[in-house]
This record gives structure tokens, sequence and C-alpha cells, in this order.
């Protein structure tokens, strides 16, 4: 399961340590909002979000820092901002029409980490190979489909057309060389210090023109395959790979931070379309393991099936256990808000590992809470707690 793939990426992260040092909920907020906050116009947005979608942002962001990411990622803002002072309305509506493609990037995307092997494992072909599938799926499945978006903000800025149709019939290297004509993400692309474009490294990857020969790998581009180039060894390769995703990164958290910053005009569109858009259950279990991460819980199972969701938290941190067991419950309401299950049910393991509460409720109390029509205390008057045998986890 994809949960526990993202758990093992946050203990590297060391927020359960933090946590027993003392790191509370709200100082994991506030330094959200302050490194986030250079991004945001819609302060009350920032604050709102970074109680929850925002986090995994935040430990990402932080796990693929680079010297000069701010300004990358502000240089395609830029690109998104201008365009929403000229055409308002027109930018909103092509990012909620936008919204389509973007689950499917993420949909894609964790395939990738899912299929993504251990390359420490790889002898030097194999090492080479998987490096350059990397370098054909970022290129391919994030880079390329964020650019659609990016060259018709653009676009709209300058009044010229910005049908998406036609910008989606646009070459990867069309793409590049509109956005280099104007002048436009220079700093972003120059990251990469390459004399070979982004687009010729993702042909060389995706037409596999390369061959490694004694230690070399040698790379061939162009139409005609009729320009050469030499990557010394395989650590020069995997720095292109890795620059390639940086790239991709602050692409991708311009974005999102477009689209925190601006999500209820944006919703209104959305939700007038009435597009049924399906993520993958690991987009939510990103965004619903790290937000309990950073409250001090540790999710070590999910069992889903067709009408329940059940799920177990164990405690990182030092606080009263029969407190922060109660804490726990507040979880079922984001649990159905991620998963529409017919009944989910929480079960708080402490920090020793031993089973200590359950809690329960059902999809017709958290609708109430949904629509409006009753604030989150409704969901602890109707949950079910059940203290439990003291047994720890995985015993029988």
């Amino acid at each position: 399961m994809i949960y526990k793939q993202i758990i093992q990426g946050l203990d590297e992260f060391d927020i359960n340590e933090l946590s027993m040092r003392g790191l509370t909920k709200q100082q994991i907020n506030e330094s959200i909002i302050c490194c986030f906050d250079k991004f945001f116009e819609n302060k009350d947005n920032l604050d709102r979000y970074a109680k929850d979608f925002l986090v995994q942002d935040w430990i990402t962001y932080k796990r693929n820092f680079y010297i000069v990411i701010d300004d990358n990622i502000n240089e395609v803002l830029n690109i998104f901002k201008a365009a929403k002072i000229k055409d308002t309305n027109k930018v909103f509506e092509a990012v909620s029409n936008f919204q389509e493609i973007s689950v499917e990037i993420g949909n894609k995307y964790w395939s990738m980490v899912i299929m993504q092997r251990n390359m420490s494992e790889f002898g030097d072909f194999e090492y080479i190979a998987e490096c350059f599938n990397l370098i054909d799926q970022i290129c391919e499945i994030i880079i390329k489909n964020y650019l659609f978006l990016i060259v018709q903000m653009h676009r709209i800025s300058k009044n010229k057309n910005s049908d998406f149709n036609d910008i989606q019939k646009l070459t990867f290297g069309d793409l590049i060389n509109e956005l280099n004509q104007a002048k436009k993400l220079d700093n972003l692309l120059n990251y990469f210090d390459s004399s070979i474009s982004i687009s010729q490294w993702r042909n060389i990857a995706c037409h596999k023109s390369y061959k490694y020969n004694d230690g070399k790998i040698e790379c061939k581009y162009g139409k005609d395959l009729e320009h050469f180039t030499t990557i010394d060894n395989k650590k020069d390769l995997l720095d292109i790979t890795n620059k390639l995703n940086k790239i991709a990164q602050a692409i991708n958290f311009a974005y999102k931070f477009f689209f925190y910053d601006n999500i209820q005009d944006i919703g209104s569109i959305f939700n007038q379309t009435n597009n049924d858009i399906k993520s993958r259950d690991e987009t939510w279990h990103l965004i619903f393991v790290t937000e309990l991460y950073s409250n001090g819980f540790r999710v070590i199972e999910i069992e889903d099936k067709q009408d329940k969701l059940k799920i177990l938290l164990q405690e990182m941190t030092l606080e009263d256990k029969e407190k922060r067991s109660i804490q726990s419950s507040i979880a079922l309401y984001k649990a159905w808000f991620h998963s529409s299950k017919k009944n989910i049910e929480i079960i708080y393991v402490d920090i020793d590992g031993y089973l200590y509460l359950s809690s329960s409720t059902t999809a017709l109390v958290c609708e109430e809470i949904g629509k409006g029509n009753k604030d989150i205390n409704y969901l602890a008057q109707n949950a079910v707690f059940k203290k439990l045998s003291k047994l720890k986890f995985g015993e029988e």
C-alpha cells in the first residue's frame, strides 16, 4: 500500500522526533505559513490550508529544497498572475478546466512512484536505463502537461489565441521555444544548466538514442540524430535527472499555490461544470497521512473495504494518551471526506504499541458537517467510543 511508502518517507523527515521534543501542531502551521507566505496573496487561504492540504507540500518543499527554488516558483507564478490581471475569468476557467489533467498527472505520478526501483541495486546498464526512463516520465507526464497551461496563461496575458485544444497540439519543443522567445521561465530553464534543451533530453530518453560505452554515455539528438553529446559517467546522468525533477517540482508548487490562493473562484466554476474526476487512492493517502503525521499521529494500517474504512493510528508524542486518543477521532471526518465510505473507524494505538481506543461514525454524521449544517462538535457527540483491551498491535 502506498501509505506505507509515504510513512517511510515521513519517518526520514523526523517529524515524529520533533513532536516528541515538543513541536506542536501550531508551530508546524506557523512554519508552513512562514515558508509559503511569499507565494500567497490570499493570506486567509494560506492560513486555512496550512492546517491540512499544504502539509504534504511543505514536507516535499523542505525535502527538495535548493537555493533558487523560491525564484523558480515565483517565475511561474508571475505568468499566472499576469494572466489574471488581464482576464480573471478566463484564467479561472482555464485552471478549472485543467483539473482533469491535473488529476491525471497525479495518477500517473503515483505509477512512477510505485514502479520506481532501488537504483543502488542496479548494474551500470540498468542504472542508465532507469535514469532515462525517469527523464522521459518527468518530462512527458509532469513538465509537458503543465507547460500546456503555462503557455495558455502567457497567451491570455498577451491577448493571443489561448484555445487549450490548439495549445495541446504543440510539441514539447514548441512549448519551450514559445516561452524562450517571450523570455519567460529563463531562470527556471537555465537552472538545468545544459547546452541541450529539456525537450531534447526528453527525446533522447523517449527514443532511447543513447548507448553505454566504456563508462561513458553517448547520446544522439536532433531531428535526424545529427547532434552528439557524451555524459562522462552515470553520476552526471543522475544529476541531470535530479535537476529535471526539481524543475518539475517548482512548476508543480507554483500551480498548487495559485490554485489554493484562488480556490473559491476556481471551485465555483469547476462545480458548475459537473466534472466527475476520480483521483487514485494514493492522492488522498498522501494528504491524509501527512496531515495526521504533523499532528503527531502515525498511520500504521489502512483497511479499505467496500463500505468501511478502518484506520490504525499510533501516538508519536509523550502527551496524555487519554486526551490524545479522543483527539484522534477527528480523523474520522477527514477519512470520510477523502474516501466517502459509509462507515469509518479509527483505532488509536499508544506510543508503546498497545491498542487503546476505538472511535467510529457513519457517513450520515459526516455529511451533516460537510454540508455546513453542523460543526465539528457534532462528530464527537455522535461518534461511538470503545476502550480496547490492552493488546499490542500485531498480536492475536
